[in-house]
């Protein structure tokens, strides 16, 4: 059987709305844009504090001595900054893995039979660690250890809630293979 009209408004769902599309384009582009913001503020932080190390190292001795790196009301923004594009990576990632985990019921259909055409693979895994891995590499280009820190963090949630969430509700709902199949593996046999 192929698909009816609540399974078209499902696979609909999955991919999202137009709007939820330029929603996502429009986040995309905020987070490419703070990521920027972000690596040129630490390279301005670096070489300020190339600038104040050499400073200190010609000053008289002592004068420098236990005196800490000035903190400058920059660096508080940019530390504000960090953690709101660490916490929208975050919903962005958890966003594709939902995204995903849609495509996933769409193959689950396929597989069942109740789609026309040749079964598809379950997306889901490889399509999260794509979201995943163009999360690490932005917040990595930041250069802002706190930034990179924190989206690899909630980068790694996002996968063991969602995704290994979801699969592992997947796999209390699949029956114990019978005890014949299992003693044919234990003696190496395989199956089939």
């Amino acid at each position: 059987a192929a698909l009816g009209p609540g399974d078209a408004a499902a696979a609909a769902a999955a991919e999202g709305s137009p709007v939820e599309a330029q929603q996502r384009a429009l986040a995309l582009g905020l987070l490419n844009e703070a990521a920027l913001v972000l690596q040129h503020c630490e390279t301005y932080s670096r070489y300020m504090h190339v600038c104040y190390d050499g400073e200190a190292q010609h000053a008289q001795p002592g004068a420098h001595a236990d005196k800490e790196r000035p903190r400058s009301e920059l660096a508080e923004v940019v530390a504000e900054l960090s953690a709101l594009y660490s916490a929208v990576e975050f919903q962005m990632v958890q966003a594709a893995i939902v995204r995903a985990l849609g495509h996933d019921q769409i193959a689950a259909a396929a597989a069942a039979g109740l789609v026309v055409g040749p079964p598809q693979p379950f997306p889901s895994v490889e399509e999260s660690f794509f979201a995943v891995k163009q999360s690490v590499r932005r917040a990595m280009a930041t250069g802002n250890a706190g930034a990179a820190a924190a989206t690899i963090n909630h980068a790694s949630n996002a996968l063991s809630m969602t995704l290994l969430g979801a699969y592992e509700g997947l796999a209390r709902r699949v029956p114990p293979p019978p005890a014949q199949l299992l003693l044919e593996v234990a003696r190496g046999g395989g199956v089939g």
